[in-house]
């Protein structure tokens, strides 16, 4: 593939009914080859974000570890303390804790029902056709598309999901 995806963070706020999804993505290569088909439920808001959201949630929420060394003699049937032997009372104390647009659906191809530009990122929602129209549509728009992909992608188009 012309592009490596190397990470990405999504936050979801489900509110009223609505899901709000914030994708920030890390990739690899030319930008101009990174591309995602996402299945939607219904014809989405786009907008750009800004990492500021995701830098302080990063923030007020990765994990912060102390450590706290306890020298403990493992009791008079041992004759000196020993790795071992912290080991082993930690593993006891453990186990006992509480741990409680290009196709109409004439020819099978989607339908374009909304394109635009948010941010960097170009984007189209495509919604009907067959599936064999919507692997033309993205053949046809550049999209490199895995062997995989159609019986993935027809799941989604089976049950009336749009692809943004």
């Amino acid at each position: 593939m012309p592009v490596d995806q190397s990470g990405e963070n999504i936050l979801f706020v489900i509110e009223d009914g609505t899901v709000e999804a914030h994708v920030q993505i890390q990739y690899e290569g030319d930008p101009e080859k990174f591309a995602w088909v996402v299945p939607v439920m219904a014809r989405p808001e786009i907008e750009a974000g800004s990492d500021a959201l995701f830098q302080n949630l990063l923030q007020a929420t990765v994990p912060t570890f102390m450590t706290n060394p306890v020298f403990d003699d493992c009791g008079p049937q041992r004759s000196s303390p020993s790795l071992a032997c912290s080991a082993e009372d930690s593993l006891a104390s453990a186990d006992s804790a509480d741990t409680d647009g290009f196709f109409g659906e004439d020819d099978g191809g989607p339908v374009v029902v909304a394109s635009g530009v948010a941010g960097a990122f170009e984007y189209s929602v495509l919604e009907g056709g067959t599936i064999d129209g919507v692997v033309e549509w993205l053949d046809q728009n550049g999209y490199a598309q895995d062997d995989d992909a159609p019986a993935e992608l027809e799941g989604y188009l089976n049950k009336g999901f749009l692809f943004v």
